[in-house]
């Protein structure tokens, strides 16, 4: 049973160097998405995942820092996310992974014939991911889909394909910053009221990845994972995740300190 939500913002965020994150569950950010799916005027509205990489990327770009902050649901993508919150002393927040709402969100929608529309990937993982979803939510009504290797000059017809199926649900299985500024640059046109970032979630439909067990993922080393299995396109990211993470913590406690000797 999903609990009843308020269509607007729900929650109390939470900053965590200098982003609001929702402290919610999984379940109410579900109830959250179809509360916006079922309500009477369809309203576009965007859910963003934040994770290490995502916030350092921001802080050097800012029209995706603008995207995201902007964004009706944020949630901490990540267990480091939650982790830096505790550490910083803030509000307990807990890790509402993107492809975990995609999960719940796909069973909701095979109850209640959601169409829903795939964006992102290798035209191959697509099909397969396509077909995952066809046999595990056999419910789920297919409005569209398109690989994630289009240029810019591709966005606008991208979209209007998009508004022309119709679905409730987007799916965006695109790297940041291209997913954020596909967005910002077709949100006004798109007609869809909820889209997601999954990050590569149609790889692990299509078969290609692997998510880790559960007990991997409370643990927090998600990551050592993930790089196992694209050793040379995470490795270079992860380790430039720890110096954005390090050099953040610095700062916070520095600046902590010098106010707390300007006040003495």
């Amino acid at each position: 049973m999903l609990k009843k939500v308020t269509l607007k913002q729900s929650t109390n965020r939470v900053n965590v160097f200098g982003v609001g994150i929702d402290a919610l569950s999984i379940e109410t950010a579900v109830a959250q998405a179809v509360g916006w799916i079922e309500a009477a005027e369809r309203v576009t509205h965007l859910s963003s995942g934040v994770n290490l990489h995502q916030l350092m990327l921001m802080e050097g770009d800012s029209r995706m820092d603008r995207v995201i902050k902007s964004s009706d649901q944020i949630t901490a993508d990540g267990l480091p996310i939650v982790w830096a919150n505790l550490f910083l002393r803030r509000r307990l927040i807990s890790r509402v992974a993107s492809i975990d709402v995609m999960w719940k969100l796909l069973d909701v929608a095979t109850e209640r014939k959601y169409r829903v529309f795939l964006l992102g990937a290798t035209s191959a993982s697509l099909d397969k991911a396509v077909a995952a979803i066809a046999e595990k939510w056999p419910g789920v009504r297919i409005a569209g889909k398109h690989h994630g290797y289009f240029e810019e000059r591709d966005w606008s017809l991208i979209s209007e394909s998009i508004r022309a199926a119709k679905p409730d649900i987007l799916l965006i299985a695109i790297s940041s910053p291209k997913r954020e500024y596909f967005y910002d640059c077709a949100h006004a046109t798109l007609d869809v009221p909820f889209v997601i970032g999954v990050g590569g979630a149609f790889d692990v439909l299509a078969g290609n990845t692997t998510r880790c067990p559960r007990s991997v993922q409370v643990c927090g080393v998600e990551w050592l994972w993930r790089c196992l299995q694209e050793p040379r396109r995470l490795t270079p990211r992860y380790c430039k995740n720890v110096t954005f993470i390090v050099k953040r913590t610095l700062i916070f406690f520095y600046r902590r300190l010098s106010n707390s000797a300007a006040v003495g």
